[in-house]
C-alpha cells in the first residue's frame, strides 16, 4: 500500500480527492491557542495526536480530538 492509499478502501487519494501530493507536519498548540485564517497550494493533513481542535473549512466547523484526521483540499480556507 502506497502512503496515499486510504486505508481499508482500496481507492487511492489521488483517485478520491484528486490529490498529486499531501502536506502533514507536526506542532503542539497550548490551550487556548488558534491559528488565522489561512489556505495552501497543496491538500493538507491534520491529525489531533492529543486534546481536541475546532477546525473551520471553507466556513464549516469540526471538532478533531484524540487521533482525528482532517483532509483540507488545496485552495480551501482554513482556520483552527
Amino acid at each position: 500500500m502506497s502512503w496515499l492509499q486510504a486505508p481499508d478502501s482500496g481507492i487511492s487519494l489521488q483517485e478520491r480527492f484528486g490529490s498529486v501530493g499531501i502536506c502533514g507536519g507536526y506542532g503542539e498548540f497550548n490551550p487556548g491557542s488558534s491559528l488565522p485564517c489561512h489556505l495552501h497550494k497543496y491538500d493538507e493533513s491534520i491529525t489531533i495526536i492529543k486534546g481536541e481542535a475546532i477546525c473551520e473549512v471553507a466556513g464549516k466547523r469540526y471538532l478533531l480530538s484524540d487521533c482525528d484526521t482532517g483532509f483540507v483540499p488545496e485552495g480551501v480556507h482554513t482556520v483552527f
